[in-house]
């Protein structure tokens, strides 16, 4: 017998103190144990003295039923409280005309005959969770548009558009090792306190907790499927894109070349990050609309945890986006040159000569040359020849 609500009410005014039933004999259902199930019944102790209580199965039991209220169950004076009356696996708890039983209190003129109903089968409000994930579809979308269209480019990458190539996130980047798996730690927490019986049960009690299981463990499933599906679709909505040289500015090359290769898109990023956000944030408020509606939902708690929770979502999902965005699109670096070994022994024999020169005279060969005159030289060296003409004497005579 477990005793776990006890009201004292003081000693009656009227001169009848025998033990009454308080609870509603047409609500007594079962719940569902391990080892059977168990009801709830409520009895009032009007007298001075404490009195035992025991059950046991009624007429028209199922065969080997037994029912108990527990070892030394007592009824206390002057209290109203509720015990728990246990069913045995041989009951058939399931059976529609439910079980009777009887309870009996001690100095009571008769026992309280009752029959406990079947467990009730979960009836979670299915509405709630299409909408949930509606909403989440649709919030996911407006946020993945705004997202890119507020976006800016890097410094010298190509031009924006929802099929731009981002060859930043390479072979090695994976969108399930990105945002799409750390999005789901406010989930997993939420499902790990409503989703687990123990927790559910000690928080909501017996009565809602089979709802709330039922949408916890059904959402969880489909949430669970879009986020697998999310990098599949970031992979098919991949793009071949030709080479795209380096870019130069004044000559020289402040970006590398990108070589030609199937890359990802910005349309497939944004996509998968839509279909993630919309099952994270579907998961989440379809467990918090189910707790909602059950008693434990008061001032406001509810409610609270699931703004506080969207926003961090939500947050979280449009900084990461821009990140990869911007990790992608970021043209790669200039290439570095590596000096052959000729041009490092030229190098190292001009440097030679410039310090056996004292800063005056470059001696090659047999000519000296003034140190201040080695740049005027150097340019004209590199200077474009001048255009061969069209006509062929003028090219004859220019040879000769």
């Amino acid at each position: 017998m477990i005793v776990f609500m006890g009201v004292w009410f003081g000693p009656p005014a009227l001169a009848d103190d025998a033990p009454v039933l308080t609870s509603d004999e047409d609500s007594i259902s079962m719940t569902a144990s391990d080892d059977g199930a168990t009801a709830e019944v409520s009895l009032q102790n009007q007298g001075p003295d404490p009195l035992d209580v025991t059950a046991s199965a009624g007429t028209g039991a199922a065969e080997g039923c037994a029912v108990s209220a527990g070892d030394g169950a007592q009824l206390n004076p002057y209290r109203e409280e509720v015990f728990e009356i246990s069913f045995s696996a041989a009951c058939d708890i399931e059976r529609t005309a439910g079980t009777p039983f009887v309870v009996e209190v001690a100095t009571a003129p008769d026992p309280f005959k009752l029959v406990a109903k079947p467990p009730s089968a979960p009836s979670p409000n299915w509405d709630d969770a299409i909408t949930a994930y509606a909403v989440g579809a649709g919030l996911s979308m407006l946020v993945a548009i705004l997202t890119f269209s507020l976006w800016r480019l890097p410094d010298n990458a190509q031009k924006k558009g929802w099929w731009m190539p981002l060859p930043g996130l390479d072979a090695t980047w994976k969108f399930a090792d990105g945002w799409a798996t750390n999005a789901t730690v406010l989930t997993t927490l939420v499902t790990a306190v409503f989703g687990a019986d123990k927790v559910t049960e000690a928080l909501l009690g017996e009565g809602e907790t089979p709802d709330v299981l039922a949408v916890s463990l059904v959402v969880s499933a489909l949430s669970l499927g879009l986020v697998g599906l999310s990098p599949m679709i970031v992979q098919v909505l991949r793009r071949r894109c030709p080479e795209v040289p380096a870019t130069k500015v004044g000559g020289k090359a402040v970006t590398g070349s990108v070589p030609s290769g199937l890359y990802v898109t910005s349309a497939g990023l944004l996509v998968g990050a839509v279909v993630t956000l919309t099952a994270t944030f579907g998961q989440l408020a379809s467990i918090l609309l189910a707790v909602l509606n059950t008693e434990f939902a008061t001032d406001g708690f509810i409610q609270a945890i699931g703004i506080i929770s969207g926003l961090v979502l939500l947050g979280y999902a449009v900084v990461s986006t821009r990140q990869n965005l911007t990790t992608g699109a970021t043209p790669p670096p200039p290439e570095k040159t590596t000096a052959t070994p000729e041009t490092r022994r030229a190098a190292h024999h001009v440097r030679r000569e410039l310090e056996a020169s004292n800063g005056e005279q470059l001696r090659v060969g047999e000519t000296s040359i003034p140190v201040d005159q080695i740049d005027s030289l150097l340019e004209e060296a590199l200077a474009p020849l001048p255009p061969v003409s069209a006509n062929p004497a003028s090219r004859g005579s220019a040879i000769l």
